[in-house]
């Protein structure tokens, strides 16, 4: 829930024109760490050259034929809630409340909230979910 509110707040702040205009003006709130990355790709087609995703986290998920849409532009934001769990040490922060949010440079203004099945990380559903809707914009 806390997810989601937060989710919620940073779209409000957020418009399409600050997202087209660079990294600097997106802040999720209640986030203890973040970093933004300008990309030109945010599908894994651009992420997996960037390093910004892990393809080990949605690797076996989806069938190598499903589509591989590429080329949307946008930000990348990584980071961490408060959190006191150090299972996943993905980018070295040992951080359970690890996230990813991604907005496309021609966002519509929808959002897509998912979580990582199982026992996956946050980059779970990149491949399956990530890349359908940041395609669709």
């Amino acid at each position: 829930m806390r997810l989601i509110l937060v989710l919620a707040m940073m779209v409000a702040l957020a418009t399409p024109a600050q997202a087209a205009s660079g990294c600097g003006n997106v802040r999720v709130p209640g986030a203890a760490k973040q970093q933004l990355s300008c990309l030109d790709d945010l599908t894994t087609t651009g992420t997996l050259v960037t390093g910004h995703t892990v393809q080990a986290d949605w690797a076996g998920l989806t069938s190598a034929g499903f589509p591989a849409p590429q080329g949307v532009p946008g930000i990348q934001i990584d980071g961490y809630f408060p959190d006191t769990s150090t299972a996943n040490t993905t980018h070295g922060w040992n951080h359970d409340a690890q996230f990813v949010l991604r907005l496309p440079a021609r966002w519509n203004g929808g959002l897509v909230v998912s979580g990582s099945p199982g026992v996956r990380r946050q980059y779970a559903n990149d491949r399956a979910i990530g890349d359908q809707v940041l395609a669709a914009g």
